[in-house]
């Protein structure tokens, strides 16, 4: 008896043993956390380390972090929402360090000799250099950001399939059909995936001026639902409209970006934002595109000519956007001051897939002449001429947006569009320009025009950080 007791000791001893060689019994880093975890009924007791980034793991598929026990055991979860943080100086993720954005070096850019790009979209033999390609082989983004250099002119591009060839048209990438003289100073465009080269061309027959920075990025896809905001704002160069700069000085950056940012954001809210009377500088060191940061689509900056200056910031990704010029204001004289020039004055197109079908937005901002409002038969006969043009030049096409600063005297200016087939959304009965010289009652100065597919819910967002306050609405597609 005696004996079978001891054997029963013994082996209640050994079993105990084994028990503690199965449990984690190291002392860790010191700066775990304790866990516990039952497997096949036994209590297992874990000591984890830090959290760290999982390998492999980015903000774009779901950043995670783990820790791990060093018995092995390891634990995960999800860190950050699918989104990169602001790129450092070398291009990578602040917080997950995937490399986000690439700065083609400019000295890369290859310089073209003996070709010339012409507004008949032809390439003609010329002396010396005029136009540039960056080679796009390895480039795996889907967007890109162009920036002019100071003191040169606006910087184009066309997206090719082949390198261009003296006194022959190119296979263009991604539908392009013809060269876009955008002239802008700084644009984001999408990046057609059949794309080989980037064709950058303002310059001279002698010298070809390379933009400042060229970065390439991948831009968050956005799904475009069965509606969307569209908004316009003649922004009044962040001075009321009172001149051609902003009032703004460095010192106000912070607080009047925020006035500006919750006006922008949580006030109008737009999933494409039209701009009038844009500035590309808020304050002489801050550009005006800050304001802008929720917009990650297609953002465009048009040149400014005196008062005039066009630009778009969209959530959509945009295709196509091109600078148009109106053919009537080649020779069209205003009266009313010498400040501004006819010529001065353009519009923006651009083209968005929605629904499945093709939808031309138009950026305008018309020339007036004042005086003729004054004078029998009290029509401004430059307005309307540019209204008669744009009625043209999308007569065949379905589906068009017409949103911006028409500076129309008078809503009866607008039966031109109606007569055409167009919605009107501003009937006149919405002061948008506070700073009209009658006190806006008459106006239908911003307004949103269109066919071919449904506008509704226009409305005014009133603002006094300009002389003028956006407009909105909601687009969808037309119900039969």
């Amino acid at each position: 008896m005696r004996r079978l007791l001891c054997i029963l000791i013994a082996a209640m001893t050994a079993a105990a043993a084994l028990l503690g060689l199965s449990s984690c019994s190291s002392a860790g880093t010191g700066n775990g956390t304790e866990g516990e975890k039952t497997t096949a009924g036994t209590q297992h007791t874990h000591l984890f380390g830090e959290w760290t980034l999982t390998p492999g793991s980015n903000c774009e598929n779901g950043l995670t972090e783990e820790r791990l026990c060093e018995c092995g055991e390891r634990e995960r979860r999800l860190a950050q929402p699918a989104a990169h943080a602001e790129p450092d100086a070398d291009g990578k993720c602040t917080r997950c360090g995937e490399f986000i954005l690439y700065s083609f070096p400019v000295d890369k850019i290859t310089k073209l000799r003996g070709t010339i790009v012409t507004k008949t979209n032809k390439y003609e033999i010329v002396s010396g250099y005029y136009g540039a390609v960056i080679d796009l082989d390895g480039i795996t983004f889907n967007t890109v950001t162009l920036t002019a250099a100071a003191g040169g002119p606006g910087t184009g591009y066309a997206y090719l399939r082949e390198l261009p060839v003296a006194g022959r048209v190119p296979s263009y990438a991604g539908g392009y059909t013809e060269v876009v003289w955008d002239g802008s100073m700084s644009a984001t465009f999408a990046v057609p995936s059949d794309a080989k080269y980037l064709y950058v061309y303002h310059s001279s027959k002698d010298v070809v001026y390379l933009p400042e920075k060229v970065e390439f990025f991948n831009a968050p896809s956005v799904e475009i639902p069965g509606s969307f905001t569209i908004a316009a704002w003649n922004i009044g160069h962040f001075s009321k409209g009172s001149h051609r700069d902003s009032d703004f000085k460095d010192a106000d950056y912070e607080t009047a970006a925020k006035q500006f940012s919750t006006y922008i954001d949580g006030c109008v809210g737009a999933d494409l934002f039209v701009l009038n009377e844009y500035s590309r500088l808020f304050t002489p060191s801050n550009p005006a595109s800050s304001l802008f940061g929720s917009y990650a689509g297609t953002n465009f900056e048009g040149e400014q000519r005196r008062y005039s200056c066009n630009a778009i910031y969209s959530k959509l990704q945009l295709k196509n956007v091109t600078v148009q010029e109106f053919e009537c204001n080649r020779s069209a004289v205003i009266t009313y001051t010498t400040a501004v020039k006819a010529p001065d004055y353009y519009y923006i197109t651009a083209e968005l897939d929605f629904c499945g079908e093709p939808l031309t937005i138009v950026a305008v901002h018309l020339a007036f002449d004042d005086n003729l409002y004054d004078v029998p038969p009290y029509i401004d006969t430059v307005c309307q001429n540019e209204m008669k043009e744009l009625i043209e030049a999308f007569k065949d096409v379905e589906r068009v947006i017409m949103l911006g600063d028409w500076n129309a005297y008078s809503p009866d200016y607008f039966d031109l569009f109606t007569d055409a087939g167009y919605k009107v959304c501003n009937d006149g009965s919405y002061l948008t320009c506070t700073g009209s010289k009658t006190g806006g009652l008459e106006w239908a100065v911003d307004n949103i025009v269109c066919k071919g597919v449904s506008v509704s819910g226009f409305r005014k967002i009133p603002t006094a950080l300009s002389d003028h306050v956006a407009i909105s609405a909601t687009v969808s597609p037309i119900v039969e």
